[in-house]
């Protein structure tokens, strides 16, 4: 638990500069890492429950597409700039790296068994983000369809 306290402000600082490489704008800096280091704190979290690394992947990756999404709603800005900033801690790049790595040396069997991990790992990445950003976006057609008319002084159709 400790060591996971010591990793948050690295984690911080690491989506921050990301943040900052990636020109995003400056008000906004601090807010993609706070979504990051959540997203990063609820992986670690996860992990720590014992739960199935691909679980854990998902629900960190949920959780940080619908901060992102939250993130664009409050901040009226896209909600790619707090996404691909604060995605940033959860990618497998040093598995990447392994793979390479281990198919370069002619490993195989090993170089295969982490490049279906790592694929793995990155599918459910993916299709948490879809379903983060499908549900944010049926919450919104939902309450432009049913809230909206009654916040207009219109009657409401059908």
């Amino acid at each position: 638990m400790t060591e996971l306290l010591l990793h948050l402000p690295f984690c911080f600082a690491g989506v921050c500069a990301f943040a900052y490489l990636f020109r995003a704008p400056r008000k906004l800096i601090a807010v993609c890492g706070a979504i990051g280091t959540l997203g990063y704190a609820l992986y670690s979290a996860l992990t720590l429950l014992a739960l199935p690394e691909l679980l854990c992947f998902f629900a960190a990756t949920l959780g940080i597409s619908l901060m992102s999404e939250a993130g664009a709603i409050l901040w009226k800005s896209p909600a790619l700039i707090f996404l691909s900033t604060s995605i940033f801690v959860l990618v497998p790049g040093l598995d990447l790296y392994k793979t390479v790595s281990l198919l370069v040396f002619g490993d195989f069997q090993a170089g295969a068994q982490t490049g279906v991990r790592t694929v793995l790992i990155i599918g459910a990445m993916a299709m948490a983000i879809a379903v983060g950003t499908f549900c944010v976006q049926g919450v919104k057609r939902l309450a432009r369809r049913h809230v909206k008319p009654y916040l207009s002084n219109k009657p409401p159709k059908g």
